[in-house]
């Protein structure tokens, strides 16, 4: 009996010494399932709240840890995760002051650390490239470390889909879009960007609309998005080219060509239309224009000179040949034959070996006839003054076509070829037919000893404002006998209301040019100049014309100026050498009405 005993306390102790050494029932739970996501917040928390143990550590395996001065905390522990990877979390429990409430009682009092392995994967998002399309442009559209193979897609725009990981997407309205993308399991959050759509600025321009057949029609792609064009041409051909291309057609008729970006992809077609013309008798005149190589219907010139050719520009409609002949003084002199295409502005000069007769001193005309196609159209007549002498002075200043404020009295100043003269006369009018006739009305002021006159106040007081003047000068030998006469010059006296004041002038560079007295220098490519304009009174709106040698290149609308009120402007003009740049503002887009003006000459 004694030995049974001894027998079962032995197998006793021993299963209890062995129970004694396992681990506690305690670990790490976390409030979410995997896969976890960089950024992602996650909650941690013990499954044993001991409040017989002291200073407790959490760890989370990134160099973030958090001491607290107890083990009974029972809230969660959030942490969120900056770089992917695999992290061991730990959980330090203090030691026991009394018996530990987390097992039977027999465990050890000393602390211990419970762990959990975590992995963290790359952080989702969306990208969108471009993020700022226009409107039916392709967009590339990917969900980046999302883990199933097939996501759902929302592009914002009322089309949503089950796809893989990238897609293409194109927008056909303008706006700002949210595309959003989500697992299918739905146990983690939705990923979305944002795409703003833009309108679509795409166009194509052709070079001209209507075109003789065997001539070669150019057109341009504007602002499209891709390198390459499916070109159809209307006649059967198709081509796959570049943003511009050239099609020569073989046949007649009205072609309507057509133009897919991103060659051939787009959704959208761009079209225009072309006119092809062949060879026809069927030529109708649509524009004529008859004026002389000074750009006015008239024109002096010296005796035996050859000067004063006539231009003649015609606009026709069709193709083929065009005749007509030159009259002078109402008589034919010279025949024409061209060939005019279709569209085609043609110029027709007089013939060089052929030119206006400067015989006969007085007063002629030339006109032209059009006798094929045959029309009733009468062309303008032209009228050209011969001078009974054969020198002509040369103006310096102010040039033809100049516009003067009021209170500034310019110097006209001439000089004669092949030396001097006795003395000078020079004569202002408000007629031009005055001058041209030289009639006994008209005054005319001596100079003497100079090539130069400035006009007092009664000569000037008594120009006309506001519309054009004319002058001339006339040179006289030691007899008094005229020996040359310059052509009739145009100008305009304006009552300035407006004052126009340049502050600043840079090439493309952003390096100052001297403004000075004398004028500007030049030799750029361009120029840029910021001034300031000044009205005297209230207007709706005011327009300043910027002119480079009579030629507008660019044009300022102000609205709402109020008097007295200082204006900026900033405008860039092609830097000419020997020219002239001139500001002028308008009251009205009519030229004629011109309440300001600044003219700077390029040196």
């Amino acid at each position: 009996m004694k030995k049974s005993y001894l027998l079962i306390s032995i197998i006793l102790f021993a299963v209890i010494s062995i129970h004694s050494q396992t681990p506690p029932p305690t670990g790490i739970v976390v409030n979410k399932s995997e896969p976890f996501f960089v950024g992602d917040v996650i909650g941690f928390n013990k499954t044993c709240h001991d409040w017989s143990r002291g200073t407790s550590t959490w760890n989370f395996g990134d160099g973030t840890s958090y001491t607290q001065p107890t083990d009974q905390d029972y809230g969660w522990q959030n942490h969120s995760y900056v770089l992917p990877g695999n992290y061991t979390v730990r959980f330090t429990h203090g030691v026991a002051s009394s018996t530990p409430v987390c097992h039977d009682g027999s465990w050890s009092g000393n602390a211990f650390t419970v762990v959990y392995k975590i992995t963290i994967q790359p952080k989702r998002a969306v990208s969108a490239y471009p993020s700022n399309p226009k409107e039916d442009q392709l967009v590339y559209i990917q969900a980046l470390n999302f883990t199933g193979p097939t996501v759902y897609w929302n592009f914002g725009d009322g089309t949503v889909l089950n796809g893989g990981h990238i897609q293409t997407h194109r927008y056909q309205s303008t706006g700002t879009f949210i595309v959003s993308v989500r697992e299918l399991d739905l146990k983690h959050e939705t990923i979305s960007t944002i795409v703003t759509v833009s309108p679509d600025d795409r166009f194509i321009q052709i070079s001209a609309t209507e075109v003789s057949l065997g001539e070669p029609v150019t057109v341009t792609a504007f602002n499209f998005n891709g390198d390459t064009v499916l070109w159809n041409f209307g006649d059967g051909t198709i081509v796959l080219g570049g943003q511009t291309i050239s099609h020569i057609y073989d046949r007649t008729g009205d072609f309507k060509i057509t133009a897919v970006d991103e060659g051939g992809e787009s959704t959208r077609s761009f079209e225009i239309m072309v006119k092809i013309f062949g060879l026809s008798d069927e030529v109708l005149l649509e524009v004529a224009e008859l004026k002389f190589d000074n750009g006015k219907y008239y024109i002096v010139v010296p005796k035996n000179s050859n000067q004063g050719n006539p231009l003649l520009r015609l606009k026709m409609r069709g193709t083929g040949i065009i005749t007509g002949q030159w009259l002078v003084d109402g008589v034919p002199y010279g025949l024409v034959s061209e060939l005019s295409r279709q569209g085609e502005v043609k110029e027709i000069r007089m013939n060089k070996s052929l030119p206006i007769p400067t015989i006969d001193p007085g007063l002629h005309t030339v006109s032209f006839r059009l006798t094929r196609p045959v029309t009733n159209v009468v062309f303008p007549t032209l009228r050209y003054y011969v001078l009974p002498y054969e020198r002509s002075l040369d103006i310096l200043s102010p040039p033809n076509g100049f516009v003067a404020k009021e209170d500034e009295i310019p110097e006209f100043s001439w000089k004669i070829p092949m030396g001097g003269a006795a003395s000078y006369q020079i004569a202002f009018s408000n007629s031009l037919f005055e001058l041209l006739y030289n009639k006994s009305t008209l005054l005319w002021n001596e100079v003497r000893g100079s090539q130069s006159f400035t006009p007092g106040k009664i000569i000037w007081d008594k120009l006309k404002r506001n519309r054009w003047s004319y002058w001339r000068v006339q040179a006289f030998d030691s007899f008094n006998k005229v020996t040359g006469e310059s052509g009739i010059n145009e100008m305009k006296i304006v009552i300035a209301e407006a004052e126009i004041t340049l502050n600043k002038v840079t090439n493309l560079k952003g390096e100052e040019i001297s403004l000075g007295k004398n004028g500007l220098d030049a030799g750029q490519e361009m120029l840029l100049i910021k001034g300031t304009i000044e009205y005297k009174d209230d207007s709706k709106y005011l327009i300043l014309q910027v002119l480079v040698n009579d030629e507008m290149v660019d044009q300022l609308l102000f609205r709402d100026v109020k008097k007295g009120e200082i204006r900026s402007f900033e405008t860039s003009v092609p830097g000419r050498q020997k020219g002239k740049i001139m500001f002028q503002v308008l009251k009205t887009s009519s030229p004629s009405v011109i309440v300001g003006i600044k003219g700077i000459l390029l040196k």
